[in-house]
């Protein structure tokens, strides 16, 4: 599977991917607790990627 993400720092959010670092989910405005306690299980889930799996390309070199 190949994903392609658009950010302004590609370097922290690989980092983050590699290392498996918690991403809290930010809601705007209050949820139920269920959905809460949900969000506490996806942010913990652990997706195995290889830092040589991750490639790090300007935004102008993903289209051509």
């Amino acid at each position: 599977m190949r994903i392609v993400i658009v950010t302004k720092n590609a370097n922290g959010l690989r980092d983050t991917i590699v290392k498996n670092i918690p991403s809290p989910i930010k809601y705007n405005s209050p949820k139920p607790r269920e959905i809460m306690d949900e969000d506490k299980t996806i942010e913990a889930y652990k997706i195995n990627v290889s830092p040589e799996n991750v490639v790090v390309s300007p935004a102008d070199h993903v289209f051509e």
